[in-house]
């Protein structure tokens, strides 16, 4: 059950993403917007502690709303937690052994290469030929057709591909500030890289550029 909520948080902002490129009628500012606001959101609750011996996982309240917390214990302990505690803000954290922590990461890992795999074949990107990674998912090309590409809204698919890669290494422990995930956009005919986005520093930087528009309409 806990690797499956895991897997699926991560495997949700593809598939969010991919949903929004779709709805032409909705603009680009606005999607970027809910982009970064789902981000914070969904970072804000998650915690990994690894210890010498075991890794300690917490996830928000949000993900549990609709849940027993007796079953969530329950499911929980079948698929390899030791411990399974709610918190005061509602919030719980799952004990598990690091083998089992470990094992649950190359799970992670063969999913998101499956998913990422899926979108070269996804008839909602049509632009996209070819996507290529490394082994933890820090370096991810999208190879594409260039005009094609820049007619389309297609480029939404970076974020949900950045914030998958992103809470895979929340997830494996690392630390959120040290975390950077570098998407090049290539072209598929001049094997030119012509636009990158890091993240998360791309998305800070949006926020960012949001707020001081805000605060600039606001005051004139």
């Amino acid at each position: 059950m806990l690797k499956k909520m895991i897997i699926g948080i991560m495997i949700l902002f593809l598939f969010t993403v991919t949903a929004c490129s779709s709805d032409e009628e909705v603009s680009k500012e606005k999607k970027d917007d809910d982009s970064v606001e789902k981000t914070e959101q969904k970072e804000e609750g998650i915690e990994v502690d690894k210890g010498l011996l075991n890794v300690e996982i917490t996830l928000p309240e949000m993900l549990f709303e609709e849940d027993n917390m007796d079953d969530v214990v329950e499911r929980a302990k079948e698929d390899g937690a030791k411990e399974v505690k709610k918190n005061d803000d509602g919030s719980v954290t799952f004990k598990m052994s690091k083998k089992d922590h470990k094992k649950m990461m190359e799970e992670m890992k063969e999913d998101v290469a499956e998913s990422l795999d899926e979108i070269k074949k996804d008839d909602a990107f049509t632009s996209i030929k070819d996507i290529t990674y490394n082994k933890d998912f820090s370096d991810i090309t999208l190879v594409v057709d260039k005009e094609a590409y820049e007619n389309s809204f297609d480029g939404f698919a970076i974020f949900g591909i950045g914030l998958t890669s992103t809470f895979y290494h929340v997830f494996d422990g690392e630390n959120p500030e040290k975390i950077k995930i570098q998407l090049n956009i290539e072209d598929e005919a001049s094997g030119e890289v012509f636009e990158e986005v890091i993240l998360p520093e791309d998305l800070e930087n949006m926020g960012e550029t949001e707020d001081t528009k805000e605060a600039d309409d606001i005051e004139e």
